[in-house]
């Protein structure tokens, strides 16, 4: 590796390839981890720098190989497989739900033998994060709030996490102004989902997650410059980031009670 990357180190996040090194595989990227301690940064918000270190370093490595054409990838555990797994899944996703013509995303794999059950958790959870992703950057008429419903619904269903989807009359009955006031700015039908998932023992306090569910943000729009507009399609990512998390912690199996709205 040092015969590679000659005196110059990699700085961290960032990659370098290299090519016909040997016969085994086409291209191999070294990338930048930071230091071995726990990381030089910090990332805030409780986020532990040296794992993020390895997400970011691994998603890029991950990029930079698929842009020379790469499909089946190895990667490194560097002593987080759930780090790495992470990185390498949020890094090759595209949103690609409206192009006629898909890219291919690379079948990734580890190098090495390592913790299946880091490997398996950090894919779980990088899956959820697409998810909210993809929910996200649907078209306002592609994720209205029946169709928004109706994918909860079918996702968190299958890991056996109960999803009631609350009409516009419920919606009268609790008072609920600012919601029914918002629906009036689309022929839209709107939806509340209040969503279960009883993972803890029964008499265990619940963690509860709001998240707004805007699909369609007609009066911010009005009021905005143009400039914003484009933005207004994430008014709903507050839900979608509530439902990927629920399906990342139903799929885990986490002893926890958890409540969404």
């Amino acid at each position: 590796m040092n015969s590679l990357i000659g005196k110059e180190l990699i700085k961290k996040g960032k990659s370098r390839l290299f090519f016909n090194t040997n016969n085994k595989y086409g291209a191999i990227a070294v990338v930048g981890i930071g230091k071995e301690e726990l990381g030089d940064k910090d990332y805030g918000d409780g986020i532990d720098a040296k794992k993020e270190n390895i997400r970011i370093a691994t998603a890029n490595g991950c990029r930079s190989l698929v842009d020379c054409g790469i499909q089946d990838i190895f990667v490194s555990c560097m002593g987080d497989s759930e780090s790495v797994a992470e990185g390498s899944t949020l890094g090759t996703w595209k949103f690609q739900e409206y192009k006629s013509k898909k890219d291919i995303i690379p079948k990734i794999s580890l190098l090495e033998d390592a913790s299946s059950d880091g490997w398996n958790r950090g894919i779980i959870k990088s899956n959820a994060q697409n998810w909210s992703r993809k929910l996200t950057e649907s078209a306002s008429n592609h994720m209205t709030p029946i169709i928004f419903s109706k994918e909860v619904q079918e996702v968190l269903g299958k890991h056996g996490v109960n999803v009631i989807v609350r009409d516009k009359c419920w919606a009268e009955e609790k008072k609920m102004g600012g919601l029914l006031n918002v629906a009036k700015g689309s022929i839209q039908p709107l939806s509340f989902l209040e969503i279960n998932y009883s993972g803890g023992p029964i008499n265990d306090r619940p963690i509860v997650l709001v998240g707004k569910g805007v699909t369609f943000d007609s009066g911010g729009i009005s009021i905005k410059p143009s400039a914003a507009m484009g933005e207004m399609r994430a008014d709903m990512m507050g839900a979608a980031n509530v439902v990927a998390a629920i399906s990342a912690i139903a799929e885990l199996k986490l002893p926890v009670n958890v409540i969404g709205k």
